[in-house]
């Protein structure tokens, strides 16, 4: 990727995907991946949307995790439940977004994004030879 020339619908198709990951969910992003399989996207595409994809997957893996924590707490203090898991959802996604907009900054560089795997679990590939 580093040699292409890359396109300018590409990057905003890649940049679209990061967007509506950070506000809509793993939704958008897994509709322009699924489309994309049946047609003939650029590896720039396709990793920077994979990227975006499993990064609102993992948020949505720790929301719901929160929401475990939340509600075994509330058992005890709905207070205490609330206290806890407010902060930790909030900084969990607000660090999911930080690594989006990183996304989406490689995106406008031409590069390849890059995401540590505790935030960015791989649950679906950038391209078929991984």
């Amino acid at each position: 990727m580093a040699g292409e020339r890359v396109r300018d619908s590409e990057v905003s198709l890649a940049i679209f995907g990061y967007l509506a990951a950070a506000f809509l969910g793993p939704f958008v992003p897994l509709g322009i991946y699924l489309i994309g399989r049946g047609v003939r996207m650029s590896s720039f595409t396709r990793q920077h949307v994979a990227m975006a994809l499993n990064l609102s997957l993992t948020g949505l893996l720790y929301a719901v995790c929160c929401l475990i924590l939340g509600g075994v707490l509330a058992l005890d203090s709905l207070d205490t439940a609330l206290v806890i898991t407010i902060p930790i959802a909030l900084a969990l996604w607000l660090t999911t977004v930080r690594y989006l907009i990183r996304g989406i900054g490689a995106a406008r560089r031409g590069e390849r994004a890059a995401s540590p795997a505790w935030i960015c679990a791989r649950f679906v590939r950038s391209s078929p030879a991984q």
